[in-house]
């Protein structure tokens, strides 16, 4: 089934839509979903978000492709008897899904709870198998509007176990909130227990605590832009792990009034992190990456530069550092192996291009580790070797001549 180009407005009295059963799949394209409210609506809301669910769309224990939507001004909960109660998916709410796709889609300005715990203030994905969250815009969300009570994933929440893959990719998150004084968990993203594959999102002007939250996550953040500022805790947060390595590659990690990453675990839940190539920005009163107790972090050809220190791990985890360049940091901390001093002269870092140019103390200087791509998807190593940081230095130049160039194809020949 196909339902297309229709308002659908749930006068915040009623939920919007809601897909379920195995058997279904429909395609959800070009609609505005806007005031619905799923208070007491619990039914078909998984085990983390008893309070309700899915104030714009609820997705039960069934497929869906959900694409060009406007889906905004949602609340999934404003009223319970229990505020300690999660409620989730302001927005949209995907419950034990099979292969949901949400695509090209604006999700703007819905809210998860106003009375208590929030889960998901755009979306919340909660045992989600095969499910992506591909090209959208995620603006203005918010997980819990009340002081004292936490809120969990401003923009996105993702809830999941086992082999349950989940795709975050490619999407706009700006000024989402988690919630208010100090208890958000991801001001824009938050995923716990859950296998995840997070690449190649821009993340910025979310305020608040922590920007990018994670607990027992396991996968891959991999090509992200995530920009904080002083009054950011820290950008990129990282609790414990779930017995995998943690794949942290090909990132721009900017601000932090705290620290720029953190990373913390439990003794029964140690944390195991590939930090490579990224680069991590600081506002000069932070920490670059710091590393609690039972966490190991294996980083290599990082740059760690505009921090008060760079790398630090003041007790009893771990932090192997290798060809990391630093710059300007008021004390480098933790300097590892082979390391590298000097400008990574940025294209424009007023103006958030952390691109590196010709003549940055980045080129070249770097190690083989297997990071096959840059945070734009060009080739390493580039052509004086593998650059320090996300960017990779591109070859400028094309070659007209030969047969497998793009001429051959029946394009006009150029000398």
């Amino acid at each position: 089934h196909v339902v297309w180009g229709s308002l659908l407005d749930g006068q915040n009295a009623r939920r919007v839509v809601l897909v379920t059963g195995r058997a279904a799949a429909p395609t959800i394209d070009g609609l505005t979903v806007t005031r619905g409210n799923a208070t007491s609506l619990t039914g078909g809301c998984g085990p983390n978000s008893p309070a309700g669910c899915g104030g714009g769309i609820l997705v039960y224990d069934a497929g869906a492709t959900i694409t060009d939507c406007h889906i905004s001004g949602n609340t999934a909960v404003t009223a319970t008897t229990d505020p300690v109660q999660a409620a989730s998916g302001g927005g949209v709410s995907v419950s034990y899904g099979h292969g949901v796709v949400i695509r090209d889609s604006t999700i703007s300005g819905n809210t998860a709870s106003t009375v208590g715990v929030g889960i998901g203030g755009g979306v919340a994905l909660e045992y989600c198998d095969g499910c992506v969250v591909e090209g959208n815009r995620i603006v203005g969300n918010t997980a819990t509007t009340v002081a004292g009570q936490s809120g969990r994933g401003g923009g996105i929440a993702i809830t999941g176990s086992g082999s349950l893959l989940v795709s975050v990719v490619r999407n706009d998150f700006l000024g989402n909130a988690g919630a208010p004084h100090g208890l958000a968990m991801g001001e824009a993203l938050s995923s716990w227990d859950a296998n995840q594959v997070i690449a190649g999102n821009h993340i910025a002007c979310n305020a608040g605590q922590e920007i990018v939250w994670f607990r027992y996550a396991r996968g891959s953040f991999s090509g992200n832009r995530v920009f904080g500022s002083a009054a950011t805790d820290r950008v990129l947060d990282l609790y414990s792990g779930d017995g995998e390595v943690l794949e942290v590659d090909n990132n721009v990690l900017v601000g932090g009034g705290a620290e720029t990453v953190r990373a913390t675990a439990f003794a029964s839940y140690p944390l195991a992190v590939a930090l490579r190539h990224n680069t991590i920005v600081g506002t000069g009163v932070s920490t670059g990456v710091i590393v609690g107790d039972h966490v190991t972090v294996t980083a290599t050809n990082n740059i760690v530069t505009g921090h008060f220190t760079g790398l630090l791990s003041p007790g009893a985890g771990a932090l192997v550092a290798d060809h990391t360049l630093f710059w300007h940091n008021n004390t480098d901390g933790i300097r590892g192996t082979l390391a590298v001093d000097g400008d990574p002269a940025f294209v424009n870092r007023a103006y958030g291009d952390f691109h590196i140019q010709d003549r940055s103390a980045a080129r070249g200087r770097g190690a083989a580790d297997g990071t096959g791509r840059d945070l734009d998807g060009d080739a390493r190593p580039g052509p004086d070797g593998v650059d320090i940081g996300a960017d990779e230095i591109a070859p400028w130049w094309f070659d007209f001549g030969t047969a497998t160039s793009p001429v051959s194809a029946g394009y006009t020949r150029v000398t």
